[in-house]
């Protein structure tokens, strides 16, 4: 039964990270941009890095992971499990 915790768990993972980069990959095609820069006076311009989207984006595998698990769980108490035995064809 673990091997189908760990398995779905890593399912679980690579579908959240396939997720986030999807993401930004479609936030980078749409994003506008800038060709022309300029000094704005004396002061420093800053470019703002949102924390949200950083968060979003390390969490969001993780919660797949967990997701991924917690179906394992559901399954293997309704009997699911991952054998090692070979499959024979149906008609031998």
């Amino acid at each position: 039964m673990r091997a189908l915790h760990v398995l779905l768990a890593g399912f679980g993972f690579l579908v959240g990270f396939l997720i986030v980069a999807v993401s930004v990959l479609i936030e980078w095609a749409i994003l506008a941009y800038r060709t022309d820069f300029a000094l704005v006076g004396d002061s420093a311009v800053s470019v703002g890095i949102s924390n949200e989207a950083i968060y979003t984006a390390v969490a969001t595998p993780f919660a797949g992971a967990l997701l991924g698990w917690l179906v394992a769980l559901v399954v293997s108490r309704f009997g699911w499990g991952l054998s090692r035995q070979t499959i024979t064809p149906a008609s031998k």
